[in-house]
């Protein structure tokens, strides 16, 4: 099979194996956030309790086609390889906010035809260009951002010597359905859907549609056009235009929720671009600029900037990151941790804001449902209707077994980065809780961190790798639980460390002491318990029966940065990563090929996912081998260079690099994802040996991958003042220069 036809052949197999084709994991797997079957959570419940609702019928639409995904702050819109809100069931395109989708049809025609799509455009990621053909004579170009809702401007040119006319239509709609919902999960009842209301004032016409659901809350959207439509039929509204030669004519509608209580009436596309512009630029001046002899770096470094930056989005309680587009739009526990790591050195202010959401969401009772327990950091939120009714346990949901040290190990490095020693004092209770709760999870003789047991969970795995096959056994057997995973315990070990610096600098002695006795045991049973001596690495996991699951895997490389692994354990680990079977000359796999439950169309079980990657080339900085980090590095951004829109993405298939000249697309793959784009500022930051403490920025043994002689970064914050570094390779010797220069 020539690799062309083999490609389409596994391309097919993907689509074809998904759970719920365009929202979600591979059938061998279950997504961040997805319930196991049997056990999701359903509708029409009594407060304060949870009933049971099937999984609904797989959708007809998969996300490996063509879509454009435009983000900015609350508002999500999902449009179709056309630009437009396909109104079928089962369709998932629509504009989103809030969980619920408050358009569901956007449709327009020339002619009673679908125009012809010659291109689109996407690059801020808050706003999209769409262009097409009009018999030949005409172009109609749409131009939409997005502000508290959408703006949509359209121009129609006719280039001929003739008049042309012509009649355009808009349909629109809007059922207000929850995101799980459109994701497939059925519902036994639903609230009540109004009949649309329009009415006209100032030249301007407004249709109203809404919805009263089943939390008692009236859920509003707004279709607003700047002029009189000479027809409007079924929430269509219908233009006859007539075109001079060589002239242009403009509409512009306006689309808004009530989510804000209130409606944006009079704003123009320019006035929104415009404000629209002005936010990111005023977020974009207080980041690092990177200039490099390498394009592709630039690229995609200023691209995961605009990528973080449309990810922002609010929850009740404060500021968060959403986890990946289209279908995780939410905050989680784990990915907040994760990118504000990622991103510390770089937009300290970032870090800091998601600690404190992620405080305020801490757990304070117990919940079986829900998996809630007191000092436990969150796994999921959802703000839905199915939410508020308590249809789905995402309320916020505290399935996963890492974010709790992980938001431990976060604060400690937020506070040593930043010397913000009153910041973490002020959550101190918060880090009490926290601590009491993996104090409460394990013991002196059994000091390890698990998930699973007699009660099950939402989620059949609950580290990073949470599809329920992605834990398993050498001869390819699953684990059963509870199971200890490899990195969860390192975590731990890194929190009790960081925490018991911290606290020792806040004159805690005694608690600092007493953490600093937990990590040597820790330390000293994971050793005896997780290490591999045939295979001088590191066990996956344990299994409910203490037996190490003793694949070769990835998570170990995560131990690297957390210090738990001794330098023997240390060495073996760094080198094994860099293996062959491991390394697919794209980055490093999730699990080795030489495994029986390898498989390089896998979610978990054999892809390349650029966090992971991301975490390992800090390891490898950390334990001394820079040169290794900057050859992972370099293999991501070839990655990179071969992708359209100078992305990570969540996660790329383990294909060899000799099998194809390009990275195997995953289809199901968020784009843009959180700590994907995270990833690119982690891995940078570590290779050019950049460190924050106690506010100062220090770079230690920087290199730079093959392919780069010059790299220079601006506006670092060290000591509130801005600085410049620039790093120079010599190709002879491979020696990196660092100058230092302060801003003005």
């Amino acid at each position: 099979m020539n690799p062309i036809n083999k490609l389409l052949v596994l391309s097919a197999s993907l689509i074809l194996s998904t759970v719920f084709p365009g929202f979600g994991a591979a059938a061998e797997t279950l997504k961040q956030g997805e319930p196991v079957a049997g056990t999701v959570l359903g509708p029409a419940a009594a407060p304060g309790t949870i009933s049971d609702v099937s999984v609904g019928p797989e959708a007809p639409l998969s996300t490996s086609s063509p879509r454009t995904v435009l983000k900015h702050g609350d508002t999500l819109l999902v449009l179709d390889k056309q630009g437009m809100i396909d109104p079928r069931a089962g369709s998932p395109y629509g504009l989103y906010a809030d969980d619920t989708r408050y358009l569901s049809c956007w449709q327009i025609k020339i002619n009673g035809k679908a125009p012809n799509l010659l291109t689109s455009f996407d690059a801020p990621g808050w706003q999209g260009t769409f262009l097409y053909s009009i018999e030949d004579s005409g172009l109609l170009k749409r131009e939409l951002v997005l502000l508290d809702g959408f703006n949509e401007r359209i121009s129609i040119d006719n280039y001929s010597g003739e008049a042309l006319n012509l009649k355009l239509s808009l349909r629109t709609g809007s059922d207000f359905k929850d995101m799980f919902e459109v994701r497939g999960q059925k519902r036994k009842k639903v609230g009540l859907l109004h009949t649309p209301e329009l009415t006209e004032e100032d030249h301007e016409q407004l249709l109203v549609t809404s919805y009263t659901g089943l939390d008692g809350r009236d859920y509003k959207s707004y279709v607003r056009c700047n002029r009189k439509a000479d027809s409007i039929h079924e929430n269509t509204f219908e233009f006859d235009l007539h075109l001079p030669a060589r002239s242009q004519q403009v509409i512009e509608f306006r689309i808004d929720s009530n989510r804000n209580d209130r409606i944006r009436s009079g704003v123009s596309y320019a006035d929104s671009f415009r404000t629209a512009s002005q936010r990111y630029e005023s977020w974009r001046s207080n980041l690092p600029v990177v200039e490099s002899n390498w394009d592709i770096l630039d690229a995609m470094y200023s691209r995961s900037l605009s990528d973080l930056y449309i990810l922002q989005q609010n929850t009740p309680k404060g500021p968060c990151l959403a986890a990946g587009l289209p279908w995780f739009s939410s905050a989680f526990g784990r990915d907040q941790c994760v990118v504000g790591l990622q991103a510390l050195a770089f937009a300290p202010q970032l870090s800091k804001e998601l600690i404190s959401v992620l405080a305020a969401y801490q757990g304070q009772r117990h919940d079986s449902a829900t998996e809630e327990e007191p000092g436990k950091i969150m796994h999921e939120l959802r703000l839905g209707e199915m939410a508020r009714c308590k249809e789905i346990a995402f309320t916020p949901s505290y399935g996963s077994a890492d974010a709790t040290p992980l938001w431990l190990v976060h604060l400690a490095r937020y506070a040593a980065a930043t010397g913000d020693r009153k910041f973490a004092e002020s959550l101190w209770t918060n880090v009490d809780e926290a601590l009491a709760y993996i104090e409460r999870c394990t013991s002196t003789t059994d000091p390890f961190l698990y998930y699973g047991g007699p009660n099950g969970g939402a989620l059949a795995n609950q580290g990073w790798k949470d599809s329920d096959n992605s834990i398993m056994h050498k001869d390819g057997r699953l684990a059963r639980p509870p199971i200890a995973v490899c990195e969860v315990q390192g975590y731990v070990y890194e929190a009790y460390i960081g925490v018991a610096e911290l606290a020792a600098r806040l004159g805690k002695k005694g608690q600092s002491e007493q953490l600093l006795s937990k990590a040597a045991n820790l330390k000293k049973r994971f050793r005896e318990s997780f290490w591999l001596a045939s295979e001088r690495y590191v066990a996956l996991a344990l299994d409910g029966k203490g037996r190490t699951c003793d694949v070769i895997s990835s998570n170990p490389g995560h131990l690297l940065c957390t210090g738990i692994l001794d330098e023997e354990m240390a060495e073996a680990v760094s080198k094994r990563l860099l293996e062959n079977d491991m390394c697919s000359g794209w980055g490093v796999r999730t699990l080795s090929s030489r495994e029986i439950s390898f498989n390089p169309i896998s979610y978990h079980n054999g892809s390349v996912w650029p966090h992971d990657d991301g975490i390992i080339v800090e390891g490898l900085c950390k334990n001394r081998h820079q040169e290794w980090a900057a050859k992972i590095f370099q293999y991501l951004l070839d990655s990179a260079k071969t992708s359209c829109d100078d992305r990570l993405p969540e996660l790329f298939c383990g294909f060899d690099r000799t099998e194809f000249d390009r990275p195997v697309p995953y289809p199901v793959s968020c784009v843009p994802q959180a700590w994907a784009a995270g990833s690119v500022l982690q891995m940078l930051k570590s290779v050019l040996g950049i460190r924050l403490v106690d506010n100062k920025i220090l770079v230690s043994n920087p290199v730079l991958p093959e392919k780069l002689s010059r790299l220079t970064i601006r506006n670092l914050r060290s000591e509130g003042r801005a600085i410049s570094l620039i790093f120079t390779r010599e190709e002879k010797t491979g020696k990196v220069t660092v100058m230092q220069h302060f801003q003005p």
